[in-house]
């Protein structure tokens, strides 16, 4: 009977490790990046003046999807513990500050409290990943069309540079400003950019599984600094594990091309990803908020530009745009299923365990089962270590 019951209560565990492992395999960590590609610059006095054009080229599905160039500065920021970092570009679904709406264009600088909004735009500062400052707007970009997004040092004072970014529409030439952020003068000057296409989570859910991620194609080319071309280097390439093949870059003509999802059978699969350069981090690692980015060192973009789940949630819940409340998807629904169907087999064999067994229970040593349990989950702990 001993030995009966060793079996019944291994095959138990077993159980519980299914559906422990079952629920986790298919889980997406976002935000997260899909590419990062750097534009080198040779200039160690920096720039005033960079940009890049963005054409998305496809996007379906209702996931939050961020377009953007990141700039780094090559000063020092003596203020706070933040990256010396700001970038911009535009998103599928933006937040206010207080409440998520359509389409937004938007410009952030970590390690500032403010800055100037446009008429009709927000001013917000932001946490989660990094503390800073955003401006945005409202702005209907539309796939197939290039916007050329700019950074530009717009005035001086004795104590800060007044950057100010802008999406321009290269079909009817309309330039709109995003809005403008003061910078102390000890921060320094542009250098080096990255362009990244990033997925995000939005009124608290966020993508469970591979097939659950929006198709998003985009463009990226003509990236200039002071009018300089730069060339691009694509150095990171996201496979989010069990996606794998279904994200790709490819070279065109003055630039990268980033694609993922279904789109990927009709576009070239051929990678142009090359080794990192020098000094330059090969596996994704957002900059950490107690460190500043040298700029011998380029790093893959933080993420800040919209608000995370914990620490927004709150507003959130209170105030969700309904033209942009995510519906659960078929994936999901299969998840949870799955995850109600193991609970009832956990429930139906114990109920056998307990029924077959009752009369022996008695007599079972309590730290025997608990010295055994606790012997597989501590094997499980160091095998998902």
């Amino acid at each position: 009977m001993k030995t009966k019951t060793k079996i019944l209560s291994t095959i138990f565990i077993a159980l519980v490790l299914v559906a422990w492992f079952g629920g986790q395999a298919s889980a997406l960590s976002v935000p997260g990046h899909l590419m990062d590609v750097q534009w080198p610059s040779s200039s160690p006095a920096g720039y005033s003046d960079m940009s890049v054009d963005i054409k998305v080229e496809n996007v379906t599905g209702d996931d939050g999807i961020y377009y953007s160039h990141t700039i780094y500065l090559n000063g020092t920021n003596t203020d706070n513990a933040e990256p010396n970092i700001m970038y911009g570009g535009f998103q599928t679904v933006g937040y206010t500050g207080s409440s998520w709406i359509g389409k937004m264009a938007l410009f952030s600088v970590w390690g500032v409290s403010s800055g100037s909004a446009e008429p009709g735009g927000w001013g917000t500062t932001f946490g989660g990943e990094g503390v800073g400052y955003s401006v945005r707007i409202a702005y209907e970009w539309q796939v197939g069309r290039t916007y050329r997004l700019s950074f530009r040092i717009i005035s001086q004072d004795a104590t800060n540079y007044t950057y100010a970014a802008y999406l321009k529409d290269m079909s009817s030439g309309v330039e709109t400003r995003i809005g403008r952020i003061p910078i102390p003068l000890g921060r320094g000057k542009m250098y080096s950019p990255v362009s990244f296409h990033e997925i995000y989570g939005f009124n608290g859910t966020s993508p469970a599984v591979c097939t659950d991620i929006s198709t998003s194609q985009v463009t990226f080319t003509s990236a200039l600094a002071d009018g300089q071309s730069l060339s691009p280097n694509v150095y990171y390439v996201n496979s989010y594990g069990e996606c794998a093949g279904r994200n790709k870059s490819s070279s065109i003509s003055g630039g990268v091309r980033s694609t993922f999802g279904d789109i990927l059978a009709s576009t070239s699969t051929a990678s142009p990803t090359t080794p990192a350069p020098a000094n330059t981090p090969a596996a994704p690692a957002k900059p950490k908020t107690n460190t500043t980015v040298a700029p011998a060192t380029p790093v893959i973009a933080p993420t800040e530009a919209k608000p995370t789940t914990a620490d927004n949630s709150a507003k959130k819940a209170t105030a969700p745009t309904p033209s942009v409340v995510r519906a659960v998807k078929p994936n999901q629904n299969k998840k949870i299923l799955f995850g109600l169907g193991v609970s009832l087999l956990l429930v139906v064999s114990l109920g056998t365990f307990v029924f077959f067994h009752k009369n022996n229970l008695v007599n079972i040593s309590q730290t025997k089962i608990f010295a055994h349990l606790k012997s597989s989950l501590s094997t499980l702990a160091k095998r998902r270590a």
